[in-house]
C-alpha cells in the first residue's frame, strides 16, 4: 500500500511514543536535490514529522500534498528545533502549507529560510503556514497564492516572529492576507518586514512594509538591531540580506 500519511525521507524525526516509526531523533548536514515528494498528510521534502532537531539540512524539488500539513522541508514540526535549514522546494496542498514547514506548533525555526513558491487553499505561508513557537531571523522569497490565510511569511501566527522577511508575490482572497502575515497576533511580530513592491502587498498583521530599496540597505536592519557579524550579510543595493551560513559572494 503506498504510504501516504508522514511521507519524507524520513516519515517520522523524534521520540513522540505516539507516532510509530520515528527511532531517529536528530538529522544534521544532509543535502537532497531534486525530489519529488507526494502524499495526503503530514508530508515534507524530508521529514513528514518532527519533534526532534534538525540543523544544517537543505531540501530543492517539489513537494505536494492533498491534505494539510505540508512542507518544503517538514510538513508539521511538533515542539522541534529547526536551525540553519533551506527549503528551495515548491509546495502545494490544501491546508497549513509552507515553503519551509507546514505547521509549527510549539516548535523553534531559527536561521532558516525557504525560496520556492508556495501554494494552498488555506494557511499557506512563504515560510510556514501556521506558527504557534518561534520563528527567528529567517526569511521567504517564494510567492505565495491561492485561497484564504496568506502570508509571505506566515499565514497564521500565534506564536512570536522576530528578525525576519519576506519578499515574495502574495495573493489570495482580500481577507486575512499579508505581505508578511496573513492573521492574528500582530504585536508578536518584532522587528520584521516586508517588500510592498515584490508582494503587491500593503498590509499584514505585523511588520514593516518597505520598498525593495529600503529592503536592500543594510541600515534598514542595522537600525533594527539585526546582527550582520554573526548572523547576517547583504550585497548592499541588489539584494535582500541573507544568512551568513549561505557563504554567498557579492558581485565585483
Amino acid at each position: 500500500m503506498e504510504q501516504t500519511h508522514y511521507v519524507g525521507l524520513f516519515g517520522v524525526v523524534g521520540t513522540d511514543p505516539s507516532i510509530p516509526g520515528g527511532p531517529i531523533g536528530e538529522i544534521r548536514n544532509l543535502q537532497m536535490m531534486g525530489l519529488e515528494v507526494v502524499g495526503k498528510r503530514y508530508v515534507g521534502g524530508m521529514v513528514g514529522y518532527n519533534d526532534g532537531q534538525i540543523v544544517g539540512c537543505g531540501v530543492q524539488g517539489d513537494v505536494y500534498g492533498s491534505s494539510d500539513y505540508i512542507g518544503g522541508l517538514i510538513g508539521y514540526n511538533n515542539k522541534g528545533d529547526v536551525t540553519s535549514c533551506l527549503a528551495d522546494c515548491d509546495v502545494s496542498g490544501d491546508d497549513y502549507i509552507g515553503g519551509l514547514v507546514g505547521r509549527n506548533r510549539d516548535g523553534t525555526i531559527l536561521t532558516s529560510a525557504a525560496w520556492g513558491d508556495v501554494r494552498g487553499n488555506e494557511d499557506a505561508g512563504g515560510l510556514v503556514g501556521e506558527n504557534t513557537g518561534s520563528i527567528i531571523q529567517c526569511y521567504a522569497t517564494g510567492d505565495v497564492s491561492y485561497g484564504e490565510g496568506v502570508g509571505g511569511l506566515v499565514s497564521f501566527n500565534g506564536g512570536t516572529i522576530a528578525g525576519c522577511y519576506a519578499a515574495g508575490h502574495v495573493t489570495g482572497d482580500e481577507e486575512e492576507i499579508g505581505g508578511l502575515v496573513g492573521d492574528f497576533r500582530p504585536d508578536n511580530v518584532i522587528h520584521s518586514f516586508w517588500d510592498v513592491e515584490t508582494s503587491g502587498c500593503t498590509v499584514s498583521a505585523g511588520g514593516t512594509g518597505l520598498t525593495t530599496e529600503a529592503m536592500q540597505s543594510a541600515q534598514t536592519y542595522l537600525d533594527a538591531g539585526w546582527d550582520f557579524a554573526d548572523t547576517w550579510m547583504i550585497c548592499e543595493g541588489t539584494d535582500y540580506p541573507r544568512l551568513q551560513w549561505e557563504q554567498r559572494v557579492c558581485p565585483q
